[in-house]
């Protein structure tokens, strides 16, 4: 049996926050029809400081000649390969997720001392709380 894998389709420059669909394509010679979608499998890797690459703990193993990631904050600008695998063979896309320019606060939540969220009509005068603050495309910043 000849090779069935050519490649992947899909942003190799993907928005942080937004969905990317992703998909394989086939060499010219392969029957499609005999290709079960359970049989592809996917998996998002990351370069660790060797220049080696590590499963990402978060992103999960997807299945299907068709896939979707949302890639978050914590990946932007880190070396990714996405691969997909059909029994004995493996094809990869490296992926460098960026930011989409835009820079808001998403949530803002009031902590009592335990770390349990408040609600802001209850808060007191001279109450210790805590501030959580949900970003995007902020990361570093000073509030």
């Amino acid at each position: 049996m000849g090779k069935i894998l050519k490649g992947i389709d899909g942003e190799r420059f993907p928005l942080i926050g937004g969905v990317t669909e992703y998909g394989v394509t086939f060499t010219e010679t392969a029957d499609i029809n005999t290709v079960n979608d359970n049989d592809i499998l996917w998996q998002v890797y990351w370069a660790n400081e060797y220049s080696e690459y590590e499963k990402v703990p978060f992103s999960g193993q997807k299945k299907g000649r068709l896939t979707t990631y949302k890639f978050l904050q914590n990946l932007q600008g880190k070396n990714l390969q996405l691969k997909a695998t059909y029994k004995d063979e493996t094809v990869e896309l490296h992926i460098t997720p960026q930011a989409n320019g835009e820079i808001k606060i998403i949530d803002v939540f009031f902590l009592d001392v335990e770390y349990k969220i408040q609600d802001t009509s209850k808060l007191k005068y001279m109450n210790s709380v805590n501030l959580q603050i949900y970003t995007l495309n902020m990361m570093g910043e000073v509030c």
